[in-house]
């Protein structure tokens, strides 16, 4: 009876042991199954048209995981116009290219990409084609008319005329009736042209003529040549008439100022020093025209270097708040150059170089100064 209630026991346990390791061993094997499946969603993102067309369009968007590539086109009715196959490469950036559509006209896209565990998400938008070309039969050339040439210097000139529809801008110019030079073309269309012809000789004659081409290729040639003379050389120099000699001197932050950076502009080139008591004096009226009272005025105050430091000058300059261009001239070459031997003496350039008036001494007031750029303007 012992023996048989051992063996029991022993086939009991046995039993129990296999269904405990059958048990844990399947557990096991469903939880390494079910990490490799990702169910996780496809998300679809930055989704936009790009090269939108008359019949159809290139679509592009994201997904966060590589997937296919499809897309349904559909009518207001809801009818399927077409359908891309799926693209079986699996990728995160998709573009679908879809034709066979109608112009200027709306439809409807559904983008589907499914990633490799079968997950799938889908997006619906909007889709307006571009309106059809219109077929232009417009073969009348446009009008020239108020063909004029202004703004003659040494070497350049502007032209100006207008035509009675919008159109392009050309002018062809030479010194002779051969029209060996053109401008290039400004494609803008307009009625109203303005060209600038550049890098002519000075001192010359020479005949011009205009072109316009309006939208749908009608050209026309100006009837009526017209004719110039470009102005000959203004010599360099101090006096007045002459054009004013440039230089380039470093301002007190030690940045390099040229007088050509304000070509455009009335210049007042001012020598001082600090020394100079009359120079003291007038730097406030300077500043006040310098200011705004006069807009398009430039101050250069250069100063004249004789035995003062540059230390000496940007103390003086930031003492009294001075906020006009000082440029320190430290081996009076520029102060040379325009023969100063009094200070203050003060240089009024106009906008095209010129010098149109000195002054030697200082400036008994501010009206003064305004007076002296009013007669230049």
């Amino acid at each position: 009876m012992r023996v048989v209630t051992t063996l029991f026991i022993v086939i009991v346990c046995f039993l129990i042991g296999s269904g405990i390791y059958y048990l844990f061993n399947r557990t096991g094997t469903t939880s390494t199954l079910n990490s490799a499946i990702d169910n996780s969603l496809l998300i679809m993102q930055d989704i936009s048209i790009e090269s939108r067309t008359e019949t159809g369009a290139t679509i592009k968007w994201a997904t966060d995981k590589p997937a296919t590539s499809s897309v349904t086109i559909t009518d207001a009715s809801g009818a399927t116009i077409t359908e891309t196959e799926p693209q079986a490469t699996l990728d995160t950036d998709h573009s679908v290219v879809v034709n066979g559509l109608k112009p200027n006209t709306t439809y409807y896209y559904t983008l589907i990409s499914r990633d490799a565990t079968g997950v799938e998400t889908k997006s619906e938008r909007k889709l307006l084609t571009t309106a059809a070309a219109t077929i232009t039969t417009d073969k009348t050339a446009p009008t020239i008319s108020g063909v004029n040439v202004s703004n003659v210097t040494e070497s350049s000139a502007i032209v100006t005329w207008t035509t009675n529809e919008p159109a392009t801008s050309q002018v062809k110019y030479e010194k002779t009736e051969k029209y060996g030079s053109t401008t290039p073309i400004d494609k803008n269309l307009t009625t109203n042209h303005s060209v600038r012809i550049t890098k002519l000789d000075s001192g010359t004659t020479y005949n011009c003529s205009v072109i316009s081409r309006d939208a749908a290729g009608n050209e026309v040639v100006s009837a009526t040549k017209q004719t110039f003379k470009t102005l000959t050389p203004i010599p360099i120099g101090t006096q007045v008439g002459n054009r004013a000699p440039a230089f380039t001197l470093k301002d007190l932050s030690g940045k390099d100022v040229r007088l050509g950076d304000f070509r455009g502009q009335t210049v007042m080139i001012n020598f001082w020093a600090t020394w100079c008591e009359p120079c003291v004096e007038e730097l406030p009226y300077i500043q006040a025209v310098s200011n705004g009272s006069k807009r398009g005025v430039v101050a250069l105050a250069i100063a004249v270097k004789t035995n003062e430091q540059l230390t000496s000058v940007e103390q003086f300059i930031r003492q009294n708040s001075y906020a006009f261009p000082v440029l320190f001239d430290a081996q009076g070459q520029v102060n040379s150059l325009y023969n100063v031997s009094t200070l203050p003496t003060t240089f009024f350039i106009d906008a095209e170089g010129i010098v149109r008036k000195v002054q030697v001494g200082s400036f008994e007031n501010q009206s003064t100064i305004e007076n002296i750029l009013n007669s230049i303007k």
